[in-house]
């Protein structure tokens, strides 16, 4: 299974080796691919018993993006769209990068039934209003910044912003790699403030 993880993560590791690399940190820890395609690295039984703490998702179809721009009056940016296209959103320890869910650009309804991405659409709609921020903006994520409260992430005009509910700006990148990189990290050494103690794990 490892085997076949690592050929599944050869494309996100060309293109987002941040993420690539984090997995292939972690792989030896129980990961798998379920029937669904979707990638799960580490498991971590500690915190409930059917949890993974990197799950990667199945690349989107392109037709749905113009779905995505009629529900929502926006248009995917280019970066993002090519990130669709390798991996249709993710979650990595309490970070998550939102997607198109199959469920909903199948059939209309977003199903609860079965683990999916968070979702872009909802993202743009509505979640977004929860924040001090121009709904112009492109609402593409977020991650628990402390235990008590999350940050937003958001893109304009070759920008990309870390913000709080309150509209504090946190960080900037105007690269999107180079966002990976230092949220990543971040979330990596909350989720490890949370392995028990007497927990074995296996780190590459």
């Amino acid at each position: 299974m490892v085997d076949q993880i690592k050929r599944k993560l050869e494309d996100i590791y060309t293109k987002y080796p941040a993420i690539a690399n984090q997995c292939l940190k972690y792989i030896e820890n129980n990961s798998t691919i379920d029937n669904n395609s979707t990638i799960k690295i580490f498991h971590r039984p500690w915190i409930a018993p059917q949890n993974w703490g990197i799950k990667l998702f199945e690349p989107i179809k392109s037709s749905w993006y113009k779905d995505f721009q009629e529900r929502t009056n926006k248009v995917i940016p280019d970066f993002y769209e090519s990130f669709l296209l390798t991996t249709n959103g993710g979650f990595i320890y309490d970070l998550s990068l939102y997607g198109l869910p199959p469920s909903l650009y199948n059939t209309g309804l977003l199903s609860r039934t079965v683990i999916q991405c968070h979702d872009l659409t909802s993202a743009n709609n509505s979640w977004i209003i929860n924040y001090e921020i121009e709904r112009e903006y492109f609402h593409f994520g977020g991650r628990a910044y402390t235990f008590d409260e999350n940050v937003g992430y958001f893109y304009k005009k070759d920008e990309i912003i870390s913000i709080r509910q309150n509209g504090e700006t946190i960080n900037k990148w105007y690269d999107f790699n180079d966002f990976l990189r230092d949220e990543i990290e971040k979330a990596e050494e909350m989720m490890k403030e949370e392995i028990p103690d007497n927990t074995k794990i296996i780190i590459k």
